[in-house]
């Protein structure tokens, strides 16, 4: 126990100690901010240095003298052998003062001292004391209210861990590459595809649940997808679950791209195990991440592990049954129930309208690289329309391909700015990505990136592999699932807006409701019958065989057709007869009030037995007999859509203001080849043109009966 001249003793070097605080202060600032910087490296110093004093007790100590070292060195005078734990008396029940609790010189307990006194801990390791009593100061004057606040901001930036570096930092200061893996071997970096930075971010933002990449031939697509999974096996493992189309192309991709890319760089290769068997081809075991390969015609795999990532490469070449099973895509997407944190990766180039990876697109939100123009600044999605060429590069016995490529351009769509190849990195460099269906389910993301992005694949040569390929057998097909990242629509069947405008070039000079002058047959109405309405159109038929549309619309009830009828006095009619036909004021009961002014019209196939473009039946209905015509529907789809609208054959007209909507209803179906088989597809409202099969059907019936009576006479 020490005596009382010891005390007073100590209250003298204090107070020498208090005069001497202001020469102090300078060299514990610099002590703070090295012991802050230490702390910051190592972890080690968990609190500030508090200017100014030292810790002071009144009345007796446990022994020696009651002051605190200063990074080690004492003080002079008394002993230095038994030292006081700095800042916080730490002291144990058994080796309390015998005097008082307490206080800190000069300060109230009630501003802070008997938390400063408190207990911290269970006592700690000898670093921990090393740690406190390196940084730790006494407060010699002043509120402690400061020095409360510097200890937990201290201790708060020492111990919060520092914050994961963002996909693109990591991937670019940690990976290297080989070509085995990339065209571009060596330290992997984003300059040249700025693109895929956004697209490496969804790997670590818990925000997005589902990523699908409906991307082109040679845009980087896989190997952004690769360096999004290792980012996540070095900073956020979570089990995961790599599905190619077949087990075959799943043990292939494992050996020759993704194991490489493991062993090469030391961030990934350090998480994995002593034994070997844990890093095999079709299932590898981490430190902390489980990696699975599988394919999609192996069901078992598919459904038997519950798993945080899932990732499918090449989806429209997935089996879409696996017998009784589900598809692949279902079975797969259940794995990731049980992880409320989870993120589904699908990828592929897309082959028809229906198939899966343009679903996934449609889903989400939809979302394209808008690059500047660097004439007008205006933003502009890239699209195959807007590469250009000399058309006196065409010749009689071909293009020439060297002319094709030495002028291939690609056009702003609004101001007409012809960039060249050599601007393309600029024009990636400042690009953005933008959603373009901002209806979607929240964290439901989809990009779309044609080749024409690719910075290694030129302008100029897609142009002339555009030219050889449509050529070629399906040649077209592989350019627009490949190259230009789109579902494929066959060219024959396709009706694009130039095609229907040239129609109406072709077409006499003439508006809506004003057929040109010549000798009219007739008017004639046609209807295709909805739920809730009812589309129509006009023609007027002269004796030449030509037809010109006048009117069309939509409308909601018999009285509004019959009225229309009569205001254009229209000679016959006809109507669909495919919903609703036999019910009550439905069409065969309109039909057979209308004194044989229409016709009931059901289209039909040559497998279901019609073997003629049409043939006129009388039929019975609730005790009515009515006229009734059977047509050919593919036939009257091709005389349409192929000889009429692509070829420009036929003298069927249409007025210099046609409408969009129209416009786009003659674009609503087209033929698909799929499976080796031709099918004709919906596309969207196809009313119109459905109007306009069936008046084509009127029209042929009645020119053959007119030819035939002039014939006899």
């Amino acid at each position: 126990m020490a005596d009382s001249s010891g005390g007073q003793e100590e209250k003298t070097a204090l107070s020498k100690q208090g005069e001497a605080g202001s020469s102090r202060s300078g060299r514990i600032a610099k002590r703070r901010k090295s012991s802050t910087r230490k702390g910051r490296r190592g972890g080690d110093s968990a609190l500030r240095a508090v200017e100014n004093g030292g810790l002071r007790q009144d009345g007796q100590q446990t022994g020696g003298r009651a002051g605190s070292s200063l990074e080690g060195h004492e003080e002079s005078g008394g002993d230095s052998g038994n030292r006081v734990s700095p800042v916080l008396c730490t002291e144990s029940d058994n080796d309390k003062p015998s005097g008082d609790a307490g206080s800190i010189s000069g300060v109230d307990s009630g501003s802070g001292a008997g938390f400063l006194n408190a207990r911290v801990g269970g006592g700690g390791d000898g670093d921990s004391e090393q740690a406190l009593g390196d940084t730790a100061r006494v407060i010699e004057d002043g509120s402690t209210s400061e020095a409360i606040a510097e200890f937990f901001e201290a201790a708060r930036e020492t111990t919060t861990p520092p914050p994961k570096p963002s996909v693109v930092e990591w991937a670019e200061s940690s990976l290297k590459l080989s070509e085995r893996i990339t065209n571009l071997p060596g330290t992997y970096s984003t300059a040249r595809t700025p693109y895929v930075r956004e697209v490496l971010e969804c790997f670590a933002d818990d925000r997005v649940r589902r990523l699908a990449l409906v991307w082109g031939a040679q845009t980087s697509k896989t190997t952004a997808i690769i360096v999004g999974m290792a980012y996540k096996l070095d900073n956020a493992p979570a089990p995961c679950l790599w599905v190619m189309p077949s087990t075959h192309l799943a043990r292939s991709f494992s050996e020759t791209r993704w194991m490489p890319l493991i062993d090469q760089n030391p961030s990934l290769a350090r998480h994995k195990q002593a034994d070997p068997d844990k890093y095999r081809l079709l299932e590898q075991h981490f430190d902390r991440m489980s990696v699975w390969f599988t394919g999609s015609n192996s069901p078992a795999s598919l459904s038997s592990r519950s798993i945080a990532a899932l990732c499918m490469d090449e989806l429209d070449k997935f089996p879409q049954r696996g017998g009784k099973e589900s598809a692949p895509l279902q079975l797969a997407e259940a794995r990731v129930a049980t992880y409320p944190q989870h993120i589904i990766v699908t990828t592929s180039t897309p082959t028809y309208e229906d198939a899966a990876i343009w679903t996934e697109w449609i889903k989400g939100d939809q979302r394209r690289y808008f690059v500047p123009c660097l004439g007008c600044g205006e933003p502009w999605a890239l699209e195959w329309e807007h590469i250009r060429w000399d058309q006196t590069a065409k010749q009689d016995e071909g293009w020439n391909m060297e002319q094709v490529a030495a002028s291939a351009r690609c056009v702003c769509p609004a101001c007409g700015h012809a960039h060249e190849e050599a601007n393309k990195p600029a024009m990636l460099e400042r690009g953005e990505w933008r959603a373009t269906e901002l209806a979607a389910e929240p964290g439901r993301r989809s990009y779309h990136l044609s080749s024409l992005y690719a910075p290694w694949r030129k302008w100029a040569d897609l142009a002339v592999k555009f030219l050889q390929d449509r050529d070629a057998p399906g040649g077209l097909q592989d350019f627009n699932n490949r190259e230009l990242a789109l579902p494929w629509k066959p060219d024959g069947a396709m009706i694009s807006t130039q095609m229907i405008r040239d129609r109406v070039d072709a077409s006499p000079r003439y508006t809506m409701g004003e057929a040109p002058e010549g000798k009219m047959l007739g008017r004639l109405m046609s209807i295709d019958v909805q739920q809730t309405e009812m589309w129509w159109i006009v023609r007027e038929l002269h004796e030449d065989g030509s037809s010109y549309l006048l009117d069309y619309g939509a409308m909601v009830g018999w009285d509004g057709i019959m009225d229309k009828f009569k205001h254009y006095k229209c000679y016959r009619g006809i109507v669909d007869a495919g919903y609703a036909a036999k019910t009550p004021a439905g069409v065969y009961d309109f039909v057979a009030k209308s004194s044989g002014l229409f016709v009931a019209a059901k289209g039909r196939t040559v497998s279901q037995g019609l073997r003629e473009p049409y043939k006129f039946q009388q039929i019975v209905s609730a005790g009515h007999v009515l006229w009734a015509v059977q047509f050919d529907a593919h036939f009257w789809q091709a005389r349409l859509y192929h000889d009429i609208l692509r070829e420009g054959r036929g003298r069927w007209h249409l007025p210099r203001d046609i409408a969009k909507d129209y416009v786009s209803q003659l674009q609503g179906e087209a033929l698909i080849e799929k499976d080796g088989e031709a099918k004709w597809q919906r596309l969207g409202p196809n009313h119109l043109a459905d109007c306009e099969k069936m008046c084509l059907v009127l029209i042929d019936s009645i020119m053959a009966q007119y030819r035939a009576t002039n014939e006899n006479h």
